[in-house]
């Protein structure tokens, strides 16, 4: 089963990809070790990304817009931005993408995520 695993600090969290399935199950907006992560991951296009900010605490105010020209589109704000943006208005959070069992034996203590993901509207290109 392949993951996307965060690591804060002695804290770490893998998403099952397989949580993100549904035709259109791209967001997870989590929390670990009081740090917000929205994790991210597009099937179409075999990329996640993770975005932080500096709050502790509290989750992220992102939420999944569209899809929009084969890319995904958040919203932070009432403002959209593409999932590859290279100017995102989070600031990234490194991640890896792996098999569950290699990241359960470099992080045995692991918290995993198999729950639900948000679906978003499509929007016509």
């Amino acid at each position: 089963e392949q993951i996307l695993g965060v690591s804060v600090d002695d804290a770490h969290r893998a998403y099952l990809l397989s949580s993100f399935n549904l035709i259109g199950q791209k967001i997870v907006n989590d929390i670990v070790n009081r740090v917000p992560l929205t994790v991210t991951y597009c099937r179409v296009n075999q990329k996640g990304r993770v975005f932080t900010s500096a709050q502790r605490g509290e989750n992220l105010e992102l939420d999944l817009y569209a899809w929009e020209k084969g890319e995904l589109v958040f919203e932070l704000n009432d403002k959209p931005f593409n999932m590859f943006d290279e100017n995102p208005p989070l600031d990234d959070y490194a991640f890896i993408l792996t098999t569950w069992g290699e990241w359960k034996t470099r992080h045995p203590n692991t918290d995993i995520y198999t729950g639900e993901a948000k679906i978003p509207v499509r929007r016509d290109e």
